[in-house]
């Protein structure tokens, strides 16, 4: 129970991450995966 709780932060932290870095390239589906990383870490809250 624990660790699927870490898991799914770190997965949620990996998407955010992941974001910035196409935000930063300025790359054109950046609000999609802005909202894939919204909801993951939702649900982790």
């Amino acid at each position: 129970m624990l660790a699927d709780m870490g898991a799914r932060i770190e997965a949620a932290r990996c998407l955010v991450y992941a974001c910035a870095q196409r935000y930063d390239r300025q790359d054109s589906d950046t609000s999609i995966h802005a909202s894939i990383a919204k909801m993951q870490a939702l649900t982790c809250a």
